[in-house]
């Protein structure tokens, strides 16, 4: 079988993302990669404060409570 990616693109490691998350990208390779420092590249507007945000045990119940087991 051929390769499906063009010459270009870094050939086969490239056709394919690893299990770690890496070579999701040609030109950064690493970038997603499980275990890589992680930043924002937009910085949020309008901070959300602490006191809107719902109760965690609320959230559980609503969300992930199964109703039958």
């Amino acid at each position: 079988m051929s390769n499906p990616l063009p010459d270009v693109f870094g050939g086969k490691p490239y056709a394919h993302r690893m299990p770690d998350g890496s070579n999701n990208n040609p030109l950064f390779p690493d970038l997603g990669r499980a275990g890589m420092p992680y930043a924002r590249s937009v910085a949020p507007t309008r901070p959300v404060p602490l006191s809107s945000l719902p109760d965690a045990g609320v959230l559980f119940d609503v969300l992930l409570r199964r109703d039958k087991v």
